[in-house]
């Protein structure tokens, strides 16, 4: 289970790992010029990581298109995953193959509504985000891992 937090051009995650399973794939990645932060099926996500061409530069309509065309790729169902693409001024969420984006921070994972509920109060502490969901949240833990930036 996870936590991650961000908005445009930094990223904050958990560390915890997923149940009793070490994961495949890493919380977050760089590809490019951006982050993508990942929560969900760790097969999906290590193929995104590793596999997948990703786009040089990301927006709502060629994200999902890429969605789609990997979506038939073997072990690459993104209905089991978030994705959160962190560019230096945008910010894109990755919901299955719904892709929408986001203005000021976003969060994905089973902490993201501790998360977001924290930086409803805290608009600019990603960490303090991070930490809330950790608190309440019994599948995330930390040490808290970043800031990433772009």
């Amino acid at each position: 289970m996870t936590c991650v937090v961000a908005k445009p051009g930094v990223l904050y995650s958990d560390s915890r790992e997923t149940l009793y399973i070490k994961r495949n794939s890493h919380k977050h990645f760089q590809v490019h010029n951006y982050l993508v932060g990942t929560a969900g099926d760790s097969d999906v996500l290590t193929a995104a990581e590793h596999v997948f061409k990703w786009p040089k530069r990301p927006n709502v309509k060629i994200l999902t298109r890429w969605l789609h065309d990997h979506q038939n790729d073997s072990k690459s169902d993104f209905n089991k995953c978030c994705l959160l693409v962190v560019t230096t001024n945008r910010l894109f969420v990755c919901e299955g193959l719904y892709v929408y984006e986001v203005d000021s921070c976003a969060a994905i994972g089973s902490g993201a509504p501790y998360a977001l509920g924290y930086l409803r109060g805290q608009p600019d502490d990603l960490k303090g985000a991070v930490e809330a969901a950790c608190y309440y949240d019994p599948y995330c833990a930390g040490p808290v891992r970043g800031p990433f930036e772009i």
